[in-house]
């Protein structure tokens, strides 16, 4: 993202891109200073949920899982909504849907609830309805 945004890579370990700070690597010490800057939020990118990150994901106050429900990525993302909620509770989902069938089969095969992220062509490019998802989003 920041050689898109950026035009290149720096050695410093974070770059900010429109008064957002994105840091490259985290580990305990970098949370900690994020805590004590004040940011409205932090969003910790957990990648791929295993074992490893399970433990510091529960620990957050917001529990978001994220992902593809587009056809051709849709499988890893599956794993984790089958294999991976048990005693999830409270726990929220949002995912990119590709078609509306696709859409209506995940809703009614799992029956969990999902915030429906406005699908992108481009995901470096936020139009108008994506901006009013997000800025919804980070009010509930």
């Amino acid at each position: 993202m920041e050689k898109i945004c950026k035009g290149r890579i720096s050695q410093i370990e974070f770059f900010s891109i429109l008064d957002v700070d994105y840091y490259k690597q985290s580990c305990g010490t970098v949370l900690a200073d994020c805590l004590e800057k004040e940011y409205e939020y932090i969003i910790i990118d957990f990648g791929v949920l295993t074992k490893d990150n399970r433990e510091d994901f529960v620990r957050c106050r917001r529990k978001l899982v994220i992902g593809s429900c587009i056809e051709w990525r849709l499988g890893a993302f599956m794993e984790i909504l089958t294999n991976g909620r048990k005693g999830c509770k409270g726990w929220e989902y949002a995912a990119v849907f590709g078609s509306g069938q696709t859409k209506r089969e995940i809703k009614k095969k799992l029956r969990i609830p999902f915030y429906e992220i406005p699908f992108s062509v481009d995901a470096y490019t936020v139009d108008s309805e994506t901006l009013k998802f997000f800025q919804k989003f980070f009010r509930s």
